[in-house]
């Protein structure tokens, strides 16, 4: 079973990599464009295959309800060259799934395919040694650590980057 952690870093702490036990780059989306109002401009890179493929992504939108002043994020998404990055992720054949949630701090989602069998597990905020480069306070950083048997490195690191750009919402769960 492999081990891969992933974080924010870079230009305003907007690019994302994934690395494995070892502190070897695996996939990274690294922020060319900064657009205020539209996508920005990231660059997809595959440091296994060496690909690099250029991507626009939109920015987070949360849409709330509540009453009595308790609001609650029903959805929450992004789109990616366009489309919601949900809709992405279901082409190809996989959903999130909510799996550990006693740990409000450091929830565990699942990333399933159409039978249900889980493909990966993402833990979220685990502190980490910081790294060169991450926007930290102190000397920790927050790390999504991920635990997969499969070898589909481009969506794990889909999944992972999905989970770190939305809120956590009835959506996922």
């Amino acid at each position: 079973m492999a081990v891969y952690h992933a974080f924010h870093y870079g230009k305003m702490n907007q690019s994302f990599k994934l690395e494995d036990e070892n502190n070897k780059s695996l996939y990274e989306a690294n922020l060319v464009k900064f657009k205020l109002f539209t996508a920005s401009d990231y660059e997809f890179v595959n440091h296994i295959t060496m690909a690099t493929t250029a991507h626009k992504v939109g920015k987070t939108k949360s849409v709330e309800q509540g009453t009595a002043g308790i609001k609650m994020s029903t959805a929450s998404y992004f789109k990616l060259d366009g489309k919601n990055c949900f809709d992405i992720l279901e082409e190809k054949g996989y959903s999130f799934k909510l799996i550990l949630k006693l740990n409000i701090l450091q929830p565990e989602f699942a990333l399933v395919d159409k039978n249900g069998d889980k493909i990966a597990v993402y833990k979220m905020n685990v502190p980490g040694e910081r790294e060169e480069g991450v926007g930290a306070i102190g000397n920790k950083q927050s790390n999504t650590v991920i635990t997969t048997e499969s070898d589909d490195v481009e969506t794990i690191f889909l999944g992972a980057f999905i989970m770190s750009r939305v809120d956590f919402s009835l959506y996922l769960l």
